[in-house]
């Protein structure tokens, strides 16, 4: 249906809709005990967000997240975001495309991953591993934390390695999401996950 300009800028509250509104029904999110059963491990990657609560940056990830092949994205209820229409907008709509995982405990569910013999790989500023330099495992869980705090300490106790991304020494960090976009792909470089690296 058609609706006028200016009842889609009263629906949504803003102006830059692009002439496109449409109605969808509530996320539906998975649990971690989902990873192997409903949502089946096919390329080996879960993206984890620890802090990260930025829609925008939610959306760039999971939009590099799906481009990459990923498995899923985990979303801890505390020092977590959620999938807003700001953070479906952000990633081209492709989070739809993708199961989300929600989890009451981020370092309970990567305990709980590890069993199942998942690696878990935190980027961390000093990271004593550079990202050129690893090998990556068949299952391999990347997490990505808050551009303020980083990863908890909680959660950096639970991964086996962290990571830094080599950078010039005049810019201290990157985005949340331009980081994680190079760590994904560079993940893809070196697996076989159905699409070119």
């Amino acid at each position: 249906d058609r609706i006028p300009p200016e009842k889609a800028k009263f629906v949504l509250g803003k102006e830059n809709h692009q002439g496109v509104v449409a109605e969808i029904a509530p996320v539906n999110y998975a649990t971690i005990e989902d990873i192997g059963r409903s949502i089946p491990v096919k390329n080996g990657l879960i993206v984890a967000l620890d802090g990260v609560t930025d829609p925008h940056h939610i959306g760039s990830i999971g939009r590099s997240a799906v481009a990459a092949g990923a498995d899923t994205i985990i979303l801890p209820e505390r020092r977590g975001g959620m999938l807003t229409e700001t953070a479906i907008k952000a990633s081209a709509g492709t989070l739809m495309k993708l199961p989300i995982v929600k989890v009451r405990n981020l370092s309970d569910a990567l305990i709980y991953l590890k069993k199942k013999q998942w690696w878990i790989y935190g980027a961390a500023g000093e990271g004593k591993e550079r990202l050129w330099d690893i090998t990556w495992p068949q299952q391999t869980l990347m997490v990505m934390g808050s551009e303020g705090k980083g990863i908890s300490n909680r959660v950096r106790q639970e991964c086996d390695t962290l990571f830094t991304i080599p950078m010039n020494n005049t810019v201290e960090s990157l985005s949340v999401s331009a980081a994680a976009a190079i760590a994904i792909f560079e993940w893809v470089k070196h697996q076989h996950t159905g699409i070119d690296p």
